[in-house]
């Protein structure tokens, strides 16, 4: 028997619910105003004639996984998670490029060979660890998380120019565009605006110490003991979720309260809370449907994965009796020695005729032995 401790409800909801986000808009003269079928730039690589009807794509995407958890075991689940979430991101990337895959949110048009080390230290380490916490200890699993850990942990710390997976993962500084990746991100804190909230600050912060300290967590599996891994395993995946998170958000969050994290720019001037609902909604519709789906994915080939774990196949020696090979001995010169000779029985005078008991009977009846 197995546990989920990851729901696989989770990410299909989300792709249901988000996936069907409208276009919104609000005037203090006409109010709200709701387009949901305003074609975005991943929408468009279907056509003019499905353009409109692609914007819903994500939402049935969700729809049919929410399907796919309720009816299937885990590991046919997970075969339908990445043909949905991997299919669709697939024939946009490639109809129209990645860049509108993502609804241009991501700048990875053009990949470096850092770029792709980061991404598949990601996908690595999600899915090792997210099986791993489910208690499935398997050592290979263990070293797929340690070897994204450590792709993770090479690209935040050789020093190198700013790439596209910098400007992603926020790692850009003016003054120190040659460092060391990570020290530009704590770096960054000097030149934020003047005026930053300072909820902007610790989240900024949590998320640099997120993304330092997930890579060792999963270094650090491996390393550990079978009943043990999957604590460790946990704590990355957790620190790995949170820093996702982080990304993800934060772009919504600009949109809605600034770089500052401050609604009110300007002194005495009030921002209409619809403004705000309207920036973080529009913003939220080009960015979760496509990361969604990429995450539904790596969460489809996690259950796989766990599935193959619990797997006992069988071993070759056991159905196919192979030949013994000879034994040969490498010692020359030295002669086998006896085995220990066996102890005998004390002889006795003659076998054949036993020595006589003389016997009699004692005042109660017993026989006794007469000396």
């Amino acid at each position: 028997m197995y546990r989920e401790r990851q729901s696989p409800y989770a990410v299909a909801f989300l792709l249901l619910l988000l996936g069907a986000i409208p276009q919104l808009a609000w005037t203090a003269d006409d109010g709200w105003s709701a387009d949901f079928v305003k074609p975005t730039p991943s929408a468009t690589a279907f056509g003019d004639g499905l353009s409109k009807s692609a914007v819903f794509f994500p939402a049935v995407a969700g729809g049919l996984a929410l399907f796919l958890a309720w009816s299937l075991r885990r590991g046919l689940r997970g075969i339908g998670f990445v043909a949905l979430g991997a299919g669709l991101l697939g024939y946009v990337i490639d109809r129209a490029g990645a860049a509108a895959a993502f609804n241009g949110q991501f700048p990875f048009d053009v990949l470096t060979r850092w770029d792709m080390v980061l991404l598949g230290g990601i996908a690595l380490a999600f899915v090792a660890a997210r099986a791993q916490a489910d208690w499935c200890p398997s050592w290979i699993l263990s070293l797929l998380a340690g070897v994204g850990g450590a792709a993770v942990l090479a690209f935040l710390v050789v020093p190198r120019g700013v790439s596209a997976a910098d400007v992603w993962l926020g790692l850009v500084s003016k003054d120190h565009a040659d460092t060391i990746p990570i020290a530009r991100g704590f770096l960054r804190n000097g030149e934020f605006s003047a005026g930053t909230s300072p909820i902007r600050y610790v989240w900024w912060n949590l998320y640099l110490v997120a993304l330092v300290l997930f890579p060792f967590l999963c270094l650090r599996i491996p390393t550990r003991l079978r009943e043990a891994r999957p604590g460790t395993a946990d704590r990355a995946y957790g620190a790995l979720v949170f820093v996702l998170f982080s990304l993800a958000l934060a772009p919504v969050a600009i949109a809605a309260f600034g770089d500052k994290f401050d609604p009110n720019p300007s002194e005495g001037e009030q921002v209409a809370w619809q403004t705000l609902v309207v920036s973080a909604a529009n913003a939220a519709r080009l960015l979760f449907p496509p990361l969604l789906l990429a995450t539904l994915a790596l969460v489809g080939l996690s259950d796989f994965l766990k599935e193959l774990s619990f797997l006992r196949l069988p071993r070759f020696a056991y159905r196919a009796r192979l030949p013994r090979l000879p034994r040969f001995s490498l010692r020359r010169g030295a002669s086998a020695q006896a085995p220990p000779a066996i102890p005998q029985p004390p002889a006795i005078g003659d076998p054949r005729r036993p020595a006589r008991i003389r016997m009699t009977m004692d005042a109660y009846g017993a026989p006794e032995r007469l000396s």
